[in-house]
């Protein structure tokens, strides 16, 4: 059997393999502003935060159960069998789910957008998440089996065949949107059919519904939690087109995407904490280790908020002639790139938190969670957007993750204690907050580079934190 990787070379697996796809996704947005129009690309993000919400509904919350259930077994037909019956429930699932939506796609198409226009998209775009759902529970398996390396180079070859379709079909073509689309329906069963190897070595012709009766039990409260942690996410797109106009959730949405650099981090911290952190609590030897976790997952944190927003006006102001990298129709949304880095900081923190639920396996706690978050988020940018406008929209989901950081803090609080470092944690924010202070006030790119060394050098000197390291192996 092949050997499993150690945390460390894990995390670091699984940070190069989400940089390198979120850098061919990051490349393609030069393309994208420069061919599709603010408006167009609103109704775009409308559609995909749809997409965002029901996918949940295809996973059935299956994929967290996944973990759970797969690593309490031993016996590896038991694991097989855990395995090919989640599998076959969203199969089941998602062939149902994406049958409603094709005959309902005109009128899903009429509520976004007030058109007919977009029908043939949405049935494009659910077919491509059926898809995508089988692949991806098979990509979770390898996570949980912690092979990272194998997870990393489908990833990746997945990425790079979307980047050459988008290049052909948005670039060459001009088929704007529904390229993009069409790119993401051919990828999606691209990447199954190389996975197809990995599927006939861990699969067996069984249903199990006595133990999917269980898995659901934990699941249940899991899609709930996950409509309401997408919710949080994109809500705020359809109330800016309500208040501001179409135009402005495209604006929104592009800058949106920039930040999404950070949950680049994000997803790296949950695949490779969740498995050891809940190992080490087994073991219960964890106290002061997972104090030094927090350190160096907020230092890590802070040093990518520095990187994105100290450079990233340079990069909207980069131009030859009249040729702009990034479009300035879409300018204006930079400004909300820094407060949505730091509310996907806090969703790195609620990350951390979450191996409270796991250990107890009291999932309704990711619910309330998301419950908290949500609630915060709709009531704060039906408030602040009139007033703020987009800017609005960046503060409620920045208040969100903070108070589904601090639930989650104080639901953990009551069973797990941790040794914090509060003079390393209290030294990093203050070395932060003074080199993007002095950042902005000089503004010039060559003193943006020296001040990040700076900062880095700091921050390492101060925590012990390693590039290829975010947690203690």
């Amino acid at each position: 059997m092949e050997k499993r990787t150690s945390l460390s070379k894990a995390t670091a697996w699984y940070t190069i393999g989400n940089l390198f796809v979120r850098s061919v996704s990051f490349i393609l947005l030069p393309l994208y502003s420069n061919l599709i129009n603010t408006s167009e690309f609103g109704d775009y993000a409308l559609i995909m935060s749809l997409y965002a919400i029901i996918s949940v509904l295809y996973y059935s919350g299956l994929q967290s159960a996944l973990s759970k259930f797969y690593l309490e077994e031993n016996d590896d037909y038991k694991r097989k069998k855990i395995f090919s019956t989640i599998l076959n429930a969203i199969t089941i699932t998602g062939l149902f789910l994406t049958i409603i939506i094709f005959f309902a796609a005109g009128w899903i198409s009429r509520i976004l957008t007030n058109s007919l226009s977009y029908t043939e998209l949405i049935r494009l775009i659910f077919v491509a998440l059926f898809f995508e759902s089988i692949a991806f529970i098979i990509i979770h398996l390898l996570r949980t089996q912690e092979f990272p390396r194998k997870v990393v180079i489908y990833s990746s070859f997945s990425a790079v065949f979307n980047f050459i379709l988008n290049i052909y079909l948005v670039y060459y073509l001009r088929e704007g949107i529904y390229g993009i689309i069409l790119a993401q329906l051919i990828t999606s069963v691209f990447l199954f059919v190389i996975l197809l190897p990995v599927l006939r070595e861990n699969y067996i012709r069984i249903f199990d519904s006595a133990q999917l009766k269980i898995i659901y039990v934990f699941a249940l409260p899991l899609i709930m939690s996950g409509v309401l942690s997408y919710s949080v996410d994109v809500i705020d797109r359809f109330i800016i087109d309500h208040f501001l106009g179409i135009s402005e959730v495209g604006i929104y949405s592009f800058s949106y995407r920039i930040a999404l650099i950070m949950n680049v981090f994000v997803l790296s911290l949950r695949s490779a904490w969740t498995p050891y952190s809940i190992k080490l609590y087994n073991e219960g030897n964890y106290t002061a280790e997972f104090g030094k976790s927090f350190t160096k997952i907020l230092s890590a944190g802070l040093l990518i908020f520095l990187v994105v927003s100290m450079f990233i006006d340079d990069l909207f102001n980069f131009h030859s002639g009249s040729f702009y990298l990034f479009d300035p129709a879409y300018r204006s949304g930079i400004k909300i790139i820094p407060v949505i880095l730091i509310s996907y900081l806090f969703s790195a923190i609620v990350t951390y938190y979450s191996v409270y639920p796991y250990i107890t396996g009291k999932s309704i706690h990711f619910l309330m969670s998301d419950l908290t978050a949500l609630i915060i988020n709709i009531i704060l940018n039906f408030i602040l957007i009139p007033i703020y406008g987009i800017m609005g929209a960046a503060y409620a989901t920045l208040f969100s993750y903070f108070g589904a950081a601090v639930y989650l803090l104080l639901i953990s609080g009551k069973k797990i204690k941790i040794v914090y470092e509060p003079l390393k944690l209290l030294l990093s924010l203050f070395i932060t907050f003074l080199i993007y202070t002095v950042s902005k006030m000089i503004n010039i790119f060559s003193a943006d580079i020296v001040l990040f060394i700076i900062a880095l050098f700091m921050i390492y000197r101060l925590t012990g934190l390693k590039l290829r390291l975010f947690l203690k192996s």
